[in-house]
């Protein structure tokens, strides 16, 4: 691991990992570089000592690696045993460990250091823990293998790029949260992505306001499974209760803050 003095041009520092080092990054006061590795290790460096401070031994390979903004701690993902990994600085002791289920290639802490986000590879979704609770707080609808991960800077949203082409934002905290029923009979919650529920639910109200059904068939795989975590969740075709209300659901759809007014409504239909 070598870091270099833009000013100068000059190598200042060289530390050996002892195996291929897949991630790198600095702390935000400057002070510390960590690295993650193949050879079973995280390693923090000291900059002012030129040493090695803090070694962890998570798994076998880190495929991210991200400083909480407090310069507190260090947030790891692995690839062989898909986990997350939380590391505090002062005591050299891990945190907390949550299982993704998937290659986490990218992780980030939230600007006030209360959460993580995790992006999966295998799984395609994105994950927030809430590292006071330690517990996973919102799981999002899988789209495409998730290449990196962000918080805004006021918190309040999750950024994610993908092996799509494509990204996504989402608000954290919108009712937006549906449940799936697996296979073995437990229920698992997913956060969508307003955008794509947006999208659905327009093409859904134009199909209504022109009496041509025919749109459903025309949806692809992701738009088919959106429509039926929503008639799951809603008790009901969403279509038809569209069908009912179209007007309203037109109104509701134009409206700046439409996603959490279309979904309170559909809530209501239910109760």
């Amino acid at each position: 691991v070598r870091v270099w003095n833009l000013k100068t041009g000059k190598q200042e520092h060289e530390f050996y990992h002892g195996s291929g080092v897949y991630s790198v990054v600095f702390s935000p006061d400057g002070s510390k570089v960590v690295s993650g590795s193949c050879n079973e290790t995280v390693r923090v460096w000291d900059l002012k000592t030129g040493k090695q401070e803090h070694e962890f031994k998570p798994y076998r390979m880190s495929a991210s690696l991200a400083f909480s903004p407090d310069n507190k701690k260090v947030v790891s993902g692995g690839w062989d045993d898909k986990t997350v990994r939380v590391w505090d600085l002062k005591t050299g002791k891990q945190e907390h460990e949550f299982y993704h289920g998937s290659v986490v290639f990218s992780v980030a802490f939230s600007p006030d250091n209360k959460k993580v986000v995790s992006g999966g590879w295998d799984d395609k979704t994105k994950r927030v823990w809430d590292l006071k609770t330690g517990k996973q707080e919102q799981k999002f609808a899988p789209d495409d293998k998730v290449f990196s991960v962000a918080f805004s800077p006021d918190n309040k949203k999750v950024v994610f790029g993908g092996r799509d082409k494509t990204g996504g934002i989402w608000q954290l905290g919108l009712p937006a949260t549906f449940k799936r029923k697996k296979q073995d009979g437990s229920i698992e919650k997913y956060v969508l992505d307003p955008l794509k529920v947006q999208l659905l639910m327009l093409r859904l109200a134009q199909a209504i306001e022109k009496k041509k059904f025919n749109v459903l068939d025309k949806f692809n795989t992701e738009e088919k499974d959106y429509y039926e975590l929503l008639n799951q969740e809603f008790g009901g075709s969403i279509a038809l209760k569209l069908l009912a209300e179209g007007s309203i659901a037109l109104k509701l759809l134009a409206n700046e803050s439409m996603m959490i007014k279309v979904m309170n409504k559909i809530k209501q239909w239910i109760k």
